[in-house]
């Protein structure tokens, strides 16, 4: 028994804080825990982006508040400041009826932050694109190519065992992740695992120390 619990000592838990998982590359939204947001910097016209948001499981992403327009150009700064373009898609367009603006994602479109002047009413004006510079709206030509931003569904980090990091391994029952470690001292071994982002475990069930046993191959 000593020998077992000295090599649990090794074992150590990574616990899901967040509630949701973004893929690689985007991040969560700040008032909507299901909703990730990718920035993608290659530009293309507007049918296509919301076609490569499609591809991801998404549609060009929807502004419904203040707060949702600040979060997404204060990031869009960031990850379009080496791109060419001064401004980048988003969902909203009028191209079922004309000035009649929807979001491509279905929601209502309820919030708005339009440049003086606009919506322009210039022919083929029907896709709305965001100042970098300023975060304002602008009805632009559909055809024209910039950078996009998606919303993409994120994935509950209490359920889902996909998301451990390599050589780790998920238990349901605790949503934690495990890694064995060898060749430390117990006194280093904590050390070890907060330098992962973890703990030492604790085993709390019969169901726990048998999922610890079965990962363990420490001889």
């Amino acid at each position: 028994m000593l020998k077992f619990l000295a090599i649990l000592a090794f074992i150590n838990v990574l616990l899901s804080e967040a509630s949701v998982i973004c893929p690689t590359g985007s991040v969560p939204s700040l008032n909507d825990n299901s909703l990730c947001y990718s920035f993608l910097s290659s530009s293309t016209e507007f049918l296509n982006a919301e076609q490569l948001c499609a591809d991801l499981g998404g549609h060009l992403a929807s502004i419904d508040s203040a707060f949702t327009d600040t979060f997404l150009n204060q990031k869009a700064e960031t990850s379009f400041k080496n791109s060419n373009s001064s401004d980048f898609w988003v969902g909203a367009n009028d191209l079922a009826s004309s000035g009649v603006w929807t979001w491509t994602d279905g929601k209502p479109f309820a919030f708005t932050d339009w440049a003086q002047g606009e919506p322009a009413n210039d022919a083929g004006s029907d896709c709305v694109s965001v100042q970098l510079a300023n975060g304002l709206w602008k009805a632009q030509n559909c055809y024209q190519r910039k950078p996009f931003i998606c919303a993409i569904p994120g994935t509950d980090a209490k359920t889902c065992p996909l998301y451990c990091p390599s050589e780790w391994a998920f238990f349901n029952q605790t949503s934690s992740c495990y890694k064995v470690f060898f060749d430390a001292k117990w006194n280093d071994a904590e050390a070890v695992c907060v330098s992962q982002g973890s703990h030492l475990t604790s085993v709390h069930s019969d169901a726990e120390n048998v999922f610890v046993a079965s990962n363990n191959s420490y001889q």
